[in-house]
């Protein structure tokens, strides 16, 4: 099954502002992350600054499945090339999988994470298919896609260290996403995905495509902050 890799670095250095891409990390000769097209197995790689926080960069590389690339490899290359203060990784199989091919590719996709004390609850994913079915039936306004899957590692935020539930959810706008939460019905149907969860994180990233996330096109990163 395919296995996306989700890569964070926050912030990014000023230093990485408009920077040009050097080296071998740029042009690929390195045969490593600089190209990841070469990559065996590779299905897909997404990448852009978040909106809320436009310092940080998050990839999604999705892969044949878990074992088709050396993770610990990519990810040190990646974080290596961009420095950063903090470095994070996890692996997700999103559900269903066409809709996250669609949610990435939507002009801004709404990341959702949920932490959980140890195991999520056995019926966890099962809200959250059904909180697919309300934007389905209802036909969201702005809505385009949600795909949701379970982390392979153990991740830690804010003291919450466990599994964790990450949602993908393509939206024409951060608008229509916000406008979506101040309707009646998503108060009515917001108990069927937390199930659990002690902590969400939740942010807006513009992805784009592209098998070169080291170089071939420059991230414009804001100064300071």
């Amino acid at each position: 099954m395919p296995t996306t890799e989700i890569i964070a670095l926050h912030p990014l250095a000023s230093s990485d502002n408009d920077r040009e891409p050097q080296g071998k990390a740029a042009n690929g000769t390195d045969g490593t992350v600089g190209d990841l097209s070469e990559s065996d197995g590779l299905q897909s790689c997404y990448y852009g600054l978040r909106v809320e926080h436009p310092h940080t960069l998050d990839a999604l590389i999705t892969w044949n499945d878990a074992y088709a690339h050396d993770m610990s490899h990519l990810a040190y290359l990646v974080a290596k090339h961009y420095p950063s203060t903090l470095f994070s990784k996890h692996h997700v199989e999103f559900e269903p999988f066409s809709e996250y091919a669609r949610a990435v590719a939507a002009p801004v996709t709404e990341v959702a994470t949920l932490y959980y004390d140890g195991l999520p609850p056995a019926d966890c994913m099962d809200g959250l298919r059904e909180m697919r079915q309300v934007f389905v039936d209802h036909q969201i306004s702005g809505w385009l896609a949600l795909a949701a899957g379970l982390t392979h590692e153990d991740v830690e935020y804010e003291g919450v260290e466990g599994k964790a539930a990450v949602l993908v959810i393509g939206w024409q706008s951060t608008e229509h996403h916000l406008a979506w939460r101040a309707t009646q019905l998503y108060a009515d149907t917001l108990h069927l995905w937390p199930r659990g969860a002690k902590k969400l994180e939740m942010h807006h990233t513009a992805f784009r495509p592209g098998n070169n996330i080291l170089g071939g096109s420059t991230l414009h990163v804001p100064i300071g902050g």
